[in-house]
């Protein structure tokens, strides 16, 4: 990663991290009520996390996808991998917070030492919120009724764990378009559309309703906790970031993905921030939206 997307802390910040990790303090400092000090020194942690994050976890898993540019840099992060991301770096931070309750003589290495585990809980705790199976199997009987055919067996598999997920894939329920990309790797078949997937997944839900209980437990119910998905013209434009019911943490996450990729695509980092996050958080005071762009423009360079 390039230090144009480190955000700017003070050394003294980063400083005051270490030496709370090598007294054994870190943990209880983080997790004490919030203050403007804290603040400061969750700023810095984000700062040593996030690079650990999508070099040691983001990175190797988007080239285990096929995703390339999404493992080339955190502002190419598609819209259907970007909230995993974050989704991770959360989950390492309050790793840290947990965990952090020893002396720890090298801070960083120590971070990316424990981040698979931190993720791993987070993943869990976050399944567990929408009343998802955390560690989701494919029943011998469903399998069964799949003919125990590979693919739809492994199409299976990626509903159970889609549904365990707060994420939304953009405007659509399912994301189809990862999911061709899988298919095409099981079966051989790269001739496969979105479309093709699509009568596929129904195959297996209709599959998953033989049993409608279970059905209900571990599909149904946790797919009504999802995240409402978002409309297609809000995805495109920035205009309206936050449709009813949509919490402010998936409207930040939206806006950053929106900046990342018109920075990315040539447009000037402030300009951008400036628009998006104004038409995002147009209730805020002046000051606080100068805030957060300041903030934003550190980030993304």
């Amino acid at each position: 990663m390039s230090a144009a997307h480190t955000p700017v802390v003070h050394r003294g910040d980063l400083d005051e991290l270490r030496e709370l990790a090598r007294g054994g303090r870190l943990g209880a400092r983080l997790a004490s009520p919030a203050n403007a000090r804290q603040a400061k020194l969750n700023e810095a942690l984000y700062s040593l996390v996030w690079p650990i994050v999508f070099d040691r976890l983001t990175k190797p898993l988007e080239l285990r996808r096929g995703h390339r540019r999404c493992a080339s840099r955190v502002t190419r992060l598609s819209a259907d991998c970007v909230d995993g991301f974050h989704d991770d770096v959360e989950a390492v931070m309050d790793g840290v917070r947990r965990r952090a309750t020893t002396p720890i003589h090298d801070l960083e290495a120590w971070i990316a030492k424990m981040a698979r585990a931190a993720t791993i809980d987070g993943y869990r705790r976050r399944r567990g919120l929408l009343g998802a199976p955390q560690r989701p199997r494919v029943p011998g009987w469903l399998s069964d009724r799949l003919g125990d055919d590979p693919w739809l067996t492994a199409l299976a598999l990626h509903v159970m764990e889609w549904v365990g997920v707060p994420m939304t894939a953009g405007h659509q329920l399912w994301p189809l378009d990862a999911w061709t990309e899988r298919r095409a790797r099981v079966t051989g078949d790269w001739s496969g559309a979105a479309e093709t997937v699509h009568r596929e997944v129904e195959q297996v839900l209709a599959a998953m309703r033989s049993r409608p209980s279970w059905h209900q437990r571990n599909i149904e119910q946790p797919l009504g906790r999802k995240q409402t998905p978002t409309p297609m013209h809000e995805v495109s434009t920035p205009l309206a970031l936050a449709p009813a019911g949509v919490d402010e943490e998936h409207t930040a996450k939206l806006a950053m993905w929106l900046i990342c990729r018109r920075v990315d695509a040539g447009e000037d980092p402030r300009a951008v921030a400036v628009d998006v996050v104004g038409r995002a958080f147009h209730g805020l005071p002046a000051v606080r939206l100068a805030g957060i762009v300041d903030a934003v423009v550190d980030i993304v360079g």
